[in-house]
């Protein structure tokens, strides 16, 4: 699936997990990634990956802004940015 979606092949991954997984409940995810053929990258607790994400939306959202601000300013028009 993943390789379709990015067009290319996927041989490492970043696995979430939640919070409260354990030393050992992560070394099986690691073990069962790896059977799946993957090579692990890094594991990240869910609440870490949830603000990454948050971080990445924000970050993409002030592009986007600052994007259309460009865009009115070639039609003579200003976006007043916070």
């Amino acid at each position: 699936m993943a390789e379709d979606r990015l067009g290319e092949p996927v041989d490492e991954a970043v696995i979430t997990v939640a919070a409260y997984f354990t030393l050992r409940a992560k070394q099986m995810t690691e073990k069962a990634t790896e059977m799946a053929g993957l090579r692990v990258a890094q594991i990240v607790h869910e609440p870490v990956t949830a603000a990454m994400m948050y971080c990445l939306n924000e970050t993409r959202d002030r592009l986007r802004l600052r994007n259309q601000s460009c865009e009115a300013g070639d039609q003579g028009q200003r976006l007043k940015l916070d």
